[in-house]
């Protein structure tokens, strides 16, 4: 179920709010009170003012949710080797360049260029709520963060683990194939 879709300001706050709840659900002792505490802590640094696209309830929200995905109950990575024996079964978003995304992708993927697209809310308006969504980049830290921010917002995300480069092509095409932009082919 997705929350909510942001402002791009509200999106970068989330970030800051990612940060809050990091620390603390680390210094709280027991996951009640780490998610009671968390999300007052959270609603009550939520900004206040004129501009203020959230309103202060949804930092509360997004304070539970990260709970979540701070918590284990969400998986962050996922191996290709799983992808690839079910790739069906998956909405692939690749966040790396246009060019390098041309240059060979995941069958199906939908590129979304870190960061300038992922913020769209039209383009998270696109995303799946009912199908896990993977996450690729280069090697895994982009997309392990841009797995975060949709894990906050309420998608089932996992980030493909260590990147596009563990899509082993060249060594196995057949398990795991891959895609080239042809003179059809757009950004995003």
């Amino acid at each position: 179920m997705k929350l909510f879709i942001a402002s791009r300001s509200s999106i970068r706050f989330i970030g800051l709010i990612s940060l809050i709840v990091a620390a603390g659900a680390v210094f709280v002792p027991t996951p009640a009170a780490a998610r009671e505490k968390v999300g007052d802590y959270v609603s009550g640094a939520a900004p206040s003012g004129p501009g203020v696209a959230i309103p202060p309830g949804q930092y509360g929200q997004i304070a539970d949710r990260a709970f979540e995905v701070l918590n284990g109950s969400l998986k962050p990575t996922i191996l290709a080797s799983d992808v690839a024996n079910d790739l069906a079964s998956y909405y692939v978003v690749d966040v790396r360049g246009y060019e390098d995304w041309c240059d060979g992708h995941i069958p199906g993927a939908v590129n979304m260029p870190w960061p300038t697209e992922i913020v769209e809310p039209d383009n998270l308006e696109m995303l799946p709520t009912d199908t896990p969504i993977v996450v690729v980049c280069y090697t895994g830290h982009t997309a392990s963060q841009t797995t975060m921010l949709f894990n906050l917002l309420g998608y089932n995300a996992s980030a493909l683990k260590n990147g596009f480069i563990s899509w082993d092509y060249p060594t196995d095409p057949e398990t795991y194939p891959v895609e080239e932009c042809g003179a059809e082919a757009a950004p995003f």
